[in-house]
């Protein structure tokens, strides 16, 4: 191959995320509803996810935005499992389909998914909010401000896109802040960005995925917002051993379309 970084870019190219021009009027109207549902609560509103972080692409390309609620909101009538209940018996009121899901509630407008996250913020100077883990009904201490600002720190968006896309070539299921700390801290750990090509970096990736001893998939992997949480439990067993199995298999093609589609 003549030009692999070329090559790599060209994939990448093709998986970019969904413009969000066309949906700024709808967004905008959203998010002015949102604060009217939220009134003396309201703390701001702030776009979160793989947009946010900079890893977007065609697979995750979903608007989320972050909606930050004072501490005093259902103090006493509920917390913050109150509030998600309350917010979505307000949006279902005005969209057709409004979905639970995880830690948000998501609605379809005009063919694009948009996740709203509610979340209480914490007294003090502690820089965590909490979250209403709908799921399994638990209460989340994270900071999705702090996912954002370490991703953009990271300055590794290239990388992370090409193994969400090479996850997405073998039909696995990833979780998207998982992989965007698993590739900087874990994958290119001893790497320098500016000593680097990202065709080099995508093939120390895949080996590392393919190790047998040591796996960082097979790594207990806490949450640097609050190392209570466990960023890899999101990712199931069996998605991570089919992984592994992949990378250990694209480690015996001879050329690097061997290793990822170019489509």
């Amino acid at each position: 191959m003549k030009n692999p970084e070329k090559y790599l870019l060209d994939i990448i190219d093709r998986h970019q995320p969904r413009q969000l021009k066309g949906q700024s009027a709808r967004i905008i109207r959203l998010e002015s509803e949102l604060q009217s549902w939220a009134q003396d609560c309201f703390m701001g509103i702030h776009n979160s996810g793989s947009h946010a972080r900079g890893t977007a692409t065609s697979v995750s390309s979903n608007v989320k935005l972050l909606l930050l609620l004072s501490n005093a909101c259902h103090r006493n009538a509920g917390g913050i499992r109150s509030s998600f209940e309350s917010l979505h018996g307000f949006l279902i009121e005005r969209y057709r389909d409004v979905k639970k899901h995880r830690v948000s509630l998501r609605l379809r407008l005009n063919g694009m998914d948009i996740d709203i996250t509610p979340a209480r913020m914490n007294l003090g100077e502690t820089g965590l909010h909490t979250l209403y883990q709908v799921d399994d009904a638990k209460i989340l201490e994270t900071s999705i401000l702090q996912h954002t600002d370490d991703a953009q720190a990271a300055a590794r968006a290239a990388e992370t896109k090409l193994i969400k896309i090479w996850f997405d070539q073998h039909g696995i299921q990833w979780p998207a802040i998982y992989v965007d700390y698993l590739v900087p801290t874990k994958l290119l750990a001893n790497i320098k960005p500016e000593k680097d090509t990202l065709a080099l970096n995508f093939m120390h990736m895949i080996r590392q995925l393919a190790k047998r001893d040591f796996n960082p998939l097979l790594e207990d992997f806490e949450d640097p917002a609050n190392q209570e949480n466990l960023l890899s439990e999101l990712m199931s067993e069996q998605d991570k051993r089919t992984a592994i199995k992949a990378a250990q298999q694209a480690l015996m093609a001879r050329a690097l379309d061997g290793v990822i589609e170019a489509g």
